[in-house]
């Protein structure tokens, strides 16, 4: 499977911090991931993103949904992974044509010769 975005919930405590930076410098640095159509995985900005921590149980997740910091980062998560998912299907609708041009068919392409 190809992993197009990857999402942090900070801690509540705060004393780890946000692995975000991290996870974005190794995947830049060192990972060399890549889709089955080649396209590099987990490098654009869109990919990694992480969110406030979420409140205590006692609160209701309402406000913490309706927050513009979880609004703004879902909604650019998905602008990433709808193109990605556009970008995908382009690739597939090209294999279509690739592929009549490069398979042969040994029945069709021989009819009528003796």
């Amino acid at each position: 499977y190809d992993v197009h975005g990857i999402v942090f919930i900070d801690d509540n405590d705060g004393e780890h911090g946000s692995n975000l930076p991290a996870l974005r410098e190794y995947a830049s640095r060192i990972l060399a991931l890549r889709s089955g159509s080649g396209r590099s995985l987990l490098k654009e900005e869109g990919s990694i993103v992480s969110l406030p921590p979420i409140p205590d149980i006692s609160i209701p997740l309402d406000e913490w949904f309706a927050s513009n910091e979880v609004v703004e980062q879902t909604a650019r998560l998905d602008d990433f992974l709808c193109q990605s998912w556009r970008d995908h299907v382009d690739v597939l609708q090209g294999l279509r044509e690739n592929g009549k041009e490069s398979l042969w068919w040994p029945f069709t392409q021989h009819q009528g010769h003796n």
